[in-house]
């Protein structure tokens, strides 16, 4: 690239116009990625997302930073490590700070990692020689790459590997040209995080290390002689500072390749495998197939055609100072599918690694417009244009499945998550080793992978790894439900009930003998969606009221501190996502005791009506909730109240938080009630906690 970037005389461009032009960019993408941004969907790759969403949340759970990092979803042994786990654990880190659900943690990082990574690109810009009111023209098509604003905030590695891999190519650069050891050192470093965390995006930053080291070499050989120790410092510099990357990185695959060794479903993860289906056959690279994917792909995730086809056009017949920029960032936009030919035909996610490669080379294509013969004002309309035509690809393409309201769970997870215990296991199978389902679940899984729904052998091992675990379900799903020997199976050696017990779409349920009567009671009050009892225990009484110890699944009252002691739940222990994160129902008229300590104490309540409540034909007419003292003796004090009448009062709609002080003399007791409105009718009240917590 050009060392004189200098625009020809009398074609000065104002900084602060391109600035603001960047600003402008910058504040639309930090608008398009904070869309949804409540809502616990994982649209996009969601297979992906939801594994290391996974892995995150039992790594918080378990509040070890282990290199063994669980990935609950193959069975046992339950680590599979495939990234070194650097970004689960700033996220688990940043959860544990602040609190809240912890996919919006995941996503504040991933947004903060591709921020952190413009200051990055405005360094190379400055040290190739662009001046700033080009830089900054330049840099504004970076976040308008559409899959820049869709998956910089998702619950992905991505984000931070490209942070690690273009701050390394900076400070390689900084450092090399005049040789610096606190640049390098940076560099290795960086370099260390991008290897560890995503070495597919790692590889692409080394080739234009390698271009340049090898004019390096060049002048080291053939060169003047008064240049070559300096080329020879630089390659011997260069050397020692992927010395770091390289042995991380290739200690990092060997001992993940010898945890995964220990799970009998996890051959296709090691690296041998890894490595053919990374970089593919030489046949693959020449595929008319593959081609037609990547063109649809890029056309979605990047870059518009009619922008790329003018940028393509500008490399060859632009201003000559600006066609070698161009030219280079198409070339290694076009280098990663090249590479990994399978992963960018299937994948959309992993143009995240390659996307600013063309997002700059587009800026350079911007900058030879005004650099050109054109009048000047016609090249900022084509430039404004671009930007339009790359906004209308992310309206089209992205934004929609942003804007779907909801968290990803079903009620068959909603199901799952209330009636088994944290410690539980499912075991699925028809679902291959997608982790939505475990994850939604918040559960241990054994995700029999496809293919080896028919491997005895496999199966028996499986199985047999799970002795002492309690299997809690299994979950047939599709043609899976026809396995009879999967069942037979799985029926002796997990201790399941024979007998289907629900079915949800197109899955059958079968439930451990030990909870079927619970589940059997609990039956005839589910409020999960689209789940059907096909079974149960007839003499099985209702569980509808008791001790909350006497529940095997107590997750239900995870929003609750301290947890209840005993309930009165009529309409059922279940709970559902009327805001971002499981909630109880608290249909009217409920009833839940509680045993804090004697003294002061702090309240805080969050608590609503569902919308659906108000909005339709039938309507509630209101809901009380109430927390009172009981006793002692025969005292009684309401502590604090509050009436909801979301269809006549509009600031009762939607969550609702309160907090209170209260002292609580010995010998009593709490209890949290929802009541019926004044109307004295419960119907539709349909009311929910979201959390109440006593401190």
């Amino acid at each position: 690239m050009p060392h004189d970037a200098s625009p020809p005389a009398g074609r000065p461009i104002p900084a602060r116009l391109t600035f603001a032009l960047f600003a402008v960019v910058l504040a639309l993408h930090l608008l398009g990625a904070t869309t949804g941004w409540r809502y616990g969907m994982l649209p996009g790759n969601s297979f992906r997302q939801a594994q290391t969403a996974l892995t995150t949340l039992f790594i918080q759970q378990s509040g070890e930073a282990a290199l063994a990092y669980p990935t609950p979803v193959l069975g046992k042994p339950w680590s599979i490590p495939m990234e070194f786990p650097l970004y689960q654990w700033i996220v688990a880190g940043l959860n544990h700070l602040t609190g809240g659900p912890l996919v919006e943690s995941a996503r504040t990082v991933s947004l903060l990692g591709f921020y952190l990574t413009l200051p990055a690109l405005w360094l190379l810009l400055r040290e190739l020689g662009v001046d700033p009111a080009r830089r900054w023209l330049v840099l504004a098509f970076v976040p308008a790459c559409p899959v820049y604003i869709f998956y910089s905030r998702a619950f992905l590695i991505e984000s931070l590997a490209l942070l690690c891999a273009t701050w390394f190519l900076a400070a390689c650069h900084l450092g090399l040209r005049r040789p610096h050891r606190g640049w390098l050192a940076a560099a290795a470093i960086a370099g260390t995080g991008a290897g560890l965390v995503k070495v597919t995006t790692f590889l692409l930053f080394l080739v234009p290390l390698g271009v340049a080291l090898a004019g390096q070499l060049g002048v080291a050989t053939r060169g003047p002689a008064a240049d070559r120790p300096a080329a020879w410092l630089r390659l011997r510099l260069a050397a020692l500072t992927l010395a770091l990357p390289a042995a991380a990185t290739t200690a990092w695959i060997l001992f993940t390749d010898a945890v995964k060794a220990r799970n009998p479903a996890a051959d296709m993860l090691r690296s041998g495998p890894q490595r053919a289906y990374n970089f593919g056959q030489l046949a693959d690279r020449f595929s008319g197939d593959y081609w037609t994917r990547w063109l649809h792909l890029g056309a979605q995730a990047v870059i518009h055609p009619a922008v790329l086809a003018a940028v393509a056009a500008l490399a060859l017949l632009g201003p000559r100072r600006w066609r070698g920029p161009i030219a280079a960032g198409l070339g290694l936009f076009l280098l990663a599918p090249a590479v990994f030919p399978f992963l960018y035909a299937w994948h959309d996610y992993y143009y995240f690694a390659n996307a600013g490669f063309l997002g700059v080379a587009t800026g350079f294509a911007a900058v030879a417009l005004l650099d050109s013969r054109l009048p000047r004002a016609l090249g900022a309309l084509l430039i404004a244009g671009a930007l339009l035509l790359q906004a209308q690809l992310y309206r089209t393409h992205y934004l929609p499945d942003q804007q779907l309201a909801g968290n990803g769970d079903s009620g068959l997870t909603q199901l799952l998550f209330d009636l088994t215990g944290r410690s539980d296991v499912l075991v699925v199978a028809g679902q291959d080793w997608n982790s939505m389902l475990p994850w939604s679940a918040q559960r241990r899984a054994l995700m029999i992978r496809r293919g080896h729904e028919h491997n005895l052998p496999y199966l028996e091992r499986a199985f047999g790894d799970l002795q002492g675990e309690l299997v809690a379900a299994l979950v047939l799903t599709g043609d899976t439900r026809d396995n009879a020997r999967l069942l037979a199976l799985a029926v002796a050696r997990l201790n399941l009930h024979p007998e289907p017990f629900l079915a949800f779409r197109d899955s059958t349920v079968y439930v451990n003998r030990a909870l079927r009567d619970e589940w059997s009671g609990r039956a005839p009050s589910f409020a999960y969606d689209q789940v059907r009892v096909l079974r149960r225990n007839e003499s099985a009484p209702p569980v509808l009221a008791g001790a909350v110890g006497a529940l095997h699944g107590r997750a239900v009252f995870d929003g609750l501190r301290p947890r209840p002691v005993r309930y009165d739940v009529p309409f059922g222990l279940s709970t559902f996502w009327p805001t971002p994160r499981f909630v109880l129902n608290t249909h009217a008229p409920t009833h839940l005791w509680f045993e804090p300590a004697a003294g002061p104490h702090r309240a805080k309540v969050e608590f609503g009506i569902l919308d659906a409540a108000w909005q339709g034909p039938g309507r509630t007419d209101g809901v009380e909730f109430v927390l009172t003292q009981l006793g002692p003796g025969s005292r009684t004090r309401r502590l604090w109240s509050r009436l909801l009448n979301p269809a006549a009062v509009p600031a009762d709609r939607g969550p609702q938080v309160a907090k209170f002080a209260f002292d609580l003399p010995a010998g009593a007791t709490l209890q949290f009630s929802t009541l019926p409105g004044p109307g004295g009718s419960n119907a539709f009240d349909w009311a929910y906690l979201a959390g109440l917590v006593i401190q």
